[in-house]
């Protein structure tokens, strides 16, 4: 009895000491396995969790008596004791209360035990394959999900914990995938909606990108996009296709943006968003004059190709649409003015296939595509682009419909005057089908026009001559006007005519310099380029064009280091001289010429630029004398030179020439 006794009076000091200790874990925040616990929070992680992440966290499991050990027993635990809790098979969250990590906040990652239950963790898992254990689980249960990720970034940024950090953000990732977490969920979890526009440069979005696409993974029924998530937290659709423009032309965002296309075309496709729709919801209904210089065009193009795939009735393409949009010849007009534009040009040149086609296939004469294009037969059509554009149709219908040229364009002459028939010829000329017959038809002209004795200069406009371009010097139709003048003057010899008045009257004076650049550049046209130039050189002797003004008609103004390598410097070097031995009294130097439009500092510049090529190395020396020989004639005091050319790199060489040039001249007056 007295063994009982004993016994019993035990038992009650154990009930007693345990009911005493629990009342204070309760009052100190540590609660039984039940209950939530380890809420020890800095400040932000506290207010993140009063703005929801609570329903993150599910509390640690730990045995009531685990919590009374780790309040009696030390804090220091050895890697013995470690050892006997994993023969003991103690739990990952037990083993972390033991540990006191539950108290390290959002300092966790920069323990030194939480290195060591992180290895106990793995231990625990390799002792227990058939319940492999997470460290993410037990994190996940003590801080949450958005706040645990919040620790994990912020430990990222710091060098001792980035391998650590790597490796939980790497399985807090999969933990979300097992556990199901939606990209809604995540999205939240790393707070993305706070991110600016720039958020696909962020490594945290590609990081929620790649989250994604491991969720369709696991789970292809519930297939999830980015954009819906896109839309509710951050922008809308048009703002999101406008950021996804920009993105695709940088390197580092290149991939994501290209991804991010994809999905907002699939997002329109799956809500079955006509590709009419889009042109307005993305605001290109409106930009007519600028539409393909508009980014966004480039994402809609895509557009109708994917729409007919994805809803064969109700097949669409780019060109119907913007044809219902815009109308067919304004439709027209876009493209034609597309295609003078060097970033525009491809694009336009396949859509205004795709017209043509497009008209061909739903049986349109040639005269129903004038009516179209609103091409009026009494109407000039300088400068009219569509033009050109009914002209290409007329080259497609002769060749769907094994036509000859000549069935053809003969016909056209008793509905056209002679100048807007030349325009259309002219046009035809461009194409291999209709050339051929073109040029017949305007040689017959020809004849006719010298025939009534009609003048040259009169005769270039009734042929458009006037709206050819920089390729004039190598059209066809130009050299028989060539031969025309010659047989007009012959016939005409008190009434002869210049070639070259007619050209400089219309092209003079860039635009003719233009053409002379093409013309050097082909061996076909070299030859008549250089006559060209030499007749322009004459027309300006002639008139007395002072070389400084020829110099800036040539654009040399503007040319700076360049200005030597540039072909116009020979030209206007050799009009120079011609200049001078016309007109002796008004002798004007190289010096001068480059002084009339650049001031000393520039033209130092470039000629310490010119000295570094073989090519023009003696030329810039000389010309660097006489501009030292002119700052001694103008009697420049060399302290003032030394002033205004103190930044000037070249300055000290030619103020050494300068000083020895002065010593010279009062060697010589002494």
């Amino acid at each position: 009895m007295r063994l009982h006794g004993v016994v019993g009076f035990a038992l009650l000091i154990v009930v007693s000491i345990t009911h005493t200790v629990a009342a204070s874990l309760l009052r100190n925040g540590l609660h039984p396995a039940s209950e939530t616990e380890g809420r020890f929070l800095t400040t932000s992680v506290a207010n993140t969790r009063l703005n929801g992440d609570d329903a993150e966290r599910a509390g640690l499991s730990v045995p009531v008596v685990e919590k009374i050990k780790t309040f009696f027993s030390s804090s220091k635990v050895t890697p013995a004791q470690l050892g006997n809790w994993l023969k003991e098979g103690k739990s990952a969250d037990t083993v972390f209360t033991r540990l006191r990590l539950n108290k390290a906040d959002d300092m966790l990652l920069y323990y030194g035990d939480f290195v060591d239950w992180l290895k106990y963790v793995d231990d625990l898992s390799a002792k227990n394959p058939g319940k492999k254990m997470s460290a993410i689980s037990t994190l996940t249960k003590q801080y949450g999900d958005g706040d645990l990720y919040s620790i994990i970034q912020a430990a990222m940024n710091v060098p001792r914990t980035k391998s650590i950090a790597t490796r939980l953000q790497t399985e807090q990732i999969q933990h979300w995938v097992t556990a199901g977490k939606t990209p809604d969920d995540v999205f939240h979890f790393m707070k993305l909606e706070k991110v600016e526009r720039n958020f696909l440069s962020d490594p945290a979005f590609t990081v929620w990108a790649k989250y994604v696409d491991d969720f369709n993974a696991k789970y292809p029924e519930k297939s999830a996009s980015m954009v819906p998530v896109l839309t509710k937290y951050h922008i809308n659709e048009v703002t999101l296709f406008e950021i996804v423009q920009a993105a695709k032309s940088m390197k580092g965002t290149k991939a994501i943006a290209t991804k991010l296309e994809d999905q907002l075309v699939k997002f329109w496709l799956n809500r079955r968003k006509s590709p009419d729709d889009a042109l307005e919801d993305l605001g290109l209904s409106y930009a007519l004059d600028s539409l393909l210089d508009n980014p966004l065009f480039n994402s809609w193009a895509k557009y109708p190709n994917a729409y007919s795939t994805k809803h064969p009735e109700e097949k669409a393409t780019v060109i119907e649409t913007l044809t219902r949009r815009f109308s067919d010849d304004k439709g027209a007009r876009v493209l034609a003015v597309a295609k003078t534009s060097v970033e525009t040009r491809n694009l336009a040149t396949k859509l205004e296939s795709a017209q043509l086609e497009m008209w061909q296939k739903s049986g349109k004469s040639v005269d129903d595509v004038m009516l179209l294009l609103k091409l009026r037969p009494n109407a000039d059509f300088t400068n009219n682009l569509l033009l050109r554009t009914w002209v290409s149709y007329m080259n497609m219908y002769i060749k769907e419909n094994h036509l000859r040229a000549p069935e053809m364009l003969p016909k056209l002459e008793t509905r056209f005057d002679q100048r807007t028939m030349n325009q259309i010829l002219l046009a035809a000329t461009q194409f291999s089908s209709m050339k051929s017959t073109a040029l017949a038809i305007q040689t017959e002209k020809i004849k006719g026009y010298l025939a009534s004795n009609q003048s040259p200069e009169k005769v270039f406009k009734l042929l458009a001559l006037d709206n050819v371009g920089k390729n004039l010097l190598g059209d066809h139709v130009f050299q028989m006007w060539r031969k025309y003048v010659n047989d007009f003057n012959k016939r005409n010899p008190r009434q002869r005519e210049s070639w070259f008045t007619p050209m400089r009257m219309t092209y003079n004076p860039a635009p003719l310099d233009q053409m002379i650049s093409v013309a050097m550049e082909s061996p076909s046209t070299v030859n008549i380029a250089k006559l060209v130039v030499k007749e322009r050189s004459k027309y300006w002797l002639d008139r007395k064009k002072a070389p400084w003004q020829i110099f800036r008609d040539l654009e040399l103004n503007g040319a700076g280091e360049k200005i030597f390598a540039s072909p116009n410097f020979k030209i206007w070097a050799n009009y120079l001289n011609k200049s001078n031995q016309r007109y002796r009294k008004e002798k004007t130097t190289m010096i001068d010429g480059l002084r009339a439009s650049y001031n000393d500092i520039s033209l130092m510049g470039i000629l310490a630029a010119a000295k570094k090529e073989p090519k023009t190395k003696k030329l810039a020396t000389d010309l660097e004398n006489a501009l030292v020989n002119k700052w001694v004639a103008e009697k420049e005091p060399l302290a003032v030179l030394q002033k205004r050319f103190d930044h000037v790199p070249s300055s000290g060489e030619l103020l050494k020439r300068y000083v020895a040039k002065l010593d010279a001249l009062a060697a010589k007056g002494a």
